[in-house]
């Protein structure tokens, strides 16, 4: 069971809706089966787009208020019609200044309770159930209007989802507009070339590794001993410095000695002198 009509507070800045406005329409929907906006400022036209994509169905307005709070304007316009019978089931703002100005204002002229600092809204049996977190948030207590309408509520900002009634459809030619330039269809990049490929090649050498690709049995022996050279090449330059590591450590004075260290490959001797 929803109830009939429910108004939303609306506010707006430089001709553009709040946030908080729209995520009580939003909320709104589900509760009531009519939603309509009441909004305090002249620029009501500017900003009936966007309320109306959101669920709201009239924007009643006050009128250019010339520089003034819309407090009093929009509580005793709101008060006028509930006395003339044509007044909302609830009447929802924001937790902002005018919000609580136009909510303080309504429950002290019409004599109805106000329930503030809400996250949450539902309808139980043609009335409106409030939850109110207590205890820095840790405990949600849920409160029922029982007495006679307008029920007067006010809600946290981002306590819900806002979304349209209705997505609005921007739709485009799927060439573009008429007369417009198309860009020329570029085709990806082919892969490889006209070069040798890999599975050719005899010898695929790596960093310091060399695999081989035997051919015949003198490419086979050609390809093991590149091989056995690549492989040697990092044990030749351990040996190399540890010799010269012997070397700077032999005792001042001493004989000329030959370097006797072993290396990998044939290299002429060095002779060291003291």
């Amino acid at each position: 069971m929803t109830l009939s009509k429910i108004w939303v507070l609306a506010e707006a800045t430089d001709g553009k809706v709040s946030s908080t406005t729209l995520e009580l329409l939003t909320k709104a929907r589900s509760l009531a089966d009519t939603v309509e906006c009441v909004y305090g400022g002249g620029d009501a036209d500017a900003i009936a787009a966007d309320l109306g994509a959101h669920g709201a169905t009239t924007v009643h307005a006050t009128g250019d208020l010339g520089g003034a709070l819309a407090g009093v304007p929009v509580a005793a316009a709101i008060a006028a019609a509930v006395a003339a019978g044509t007044g909302p089931d609830a009447v929802i703002a924001a937790t902002s200044y005018d919000g609580r100005d136009v909510i303080g204002r309504l429950s002290a002229k019409l004599d109805r309770t106000a329930l503030t600092n809400n996250v949450d809204l539902e309808v139980d049996g043609g009335s409106l159930v409030c939850t109110t977190p207590v205890f820095g948030g840790t405990v949600d207590v849920k409160t029922k209007f029982t007495g006679e309408g307008p029920f007067l509520v006010l809600v946290r900002p981002k306590s819900f989802a806002r979304a349209e009634r209705w997505r609005r459809c921007r739709s485009r030619r799927p060439g573009g507009p008429r007369g417009a330039r198309r860009r020329p269809h570029r085709q990806p990049p082919r892969r490889g070339g006209a070069g040798p490929s890999l599975d050719d090649a005899d010898i695929v050498v790596s960093g310091t590794v060399a695999s081989v690709k035997p051919r015949s049995s003198a490419w086979s022996r050609a390809g093991e001993a590149a091989q056995r050279r690549a492989r040697c090449v990092a044990c030749h330059r351990r040996r190399r410095l540890g010799a010269l590591h012997t070397r700077s450590a032999r005792p001042a004075r001493s004989s000329s000695r030959r370097c006797t260290s072993r290396r990998a490959s044939p290299a002429p001797r060095s002779t060291w002198w003291a």
